[in-house]
């Protein structure tokens, strides 16, 4: 199965661009060619546009010697760094997206309680008293 990707959503997620004109970072032959590249991959994967946008993004990443990313900022609390790491940051995107993706979620949305599924959080079926009555509570 041949893959298609919109020109565009290389330069909606990067500072990249594609074209025939001269002043692109990669021409549409560079694309098709990436895109057979990366074809058995988002397959596997099952990738979204976005995904795949991703993942041709970290070829040119790699043509233009952009690697190793030396650290990761998660927020305001946490941040990790890695020693001779070869990933680009779009790798590091598309994994995130893969992993939302396996979860059942769409990329780049939804979000799942982590005590949804636990025992205890789940309300008591304890009959409520009856407030119609006077101060007996002997009816409980």
């Amino acid at each position: 199965m041949v893959i298609t990707l919109d020109a565009d959503w290389i330069a909606d997620i990067s500072p990249y661009s594609v074209g025939d004109t001269g002043n692109e970072t990669i021409t549409t032959a560079q694309l098709s060619r990436y895109l057979g590249v990366v074809e058995s991959r988002a397959e596997e994967d099952n990738a979204t546009d976005y995904m795949i946008a991703l993942l041709v993004c970290d070829l040119i990443e790699r043509k233009t010697g952009n690697l190793n990313i030396k650290s990761e900022k998660i927020g305001s609390d946490y941040s990790i760094q890695y020693d001779n790491a070869e990933k680009t940051q779009y790798m590091s995107l598309y994994e995130q997206e893969l992993a939302r993706h396996e979860q059942g979620f769409a990329a780049s949305g939804g979000i799942d309680r982590a005590d949804s599924v636990l025992e205890f959080s789940k309300l008591d079926q304890v009959r409520l008293p009856d407030t119609n009555q006077d101060d007996d509570f002997s009816t409980w």
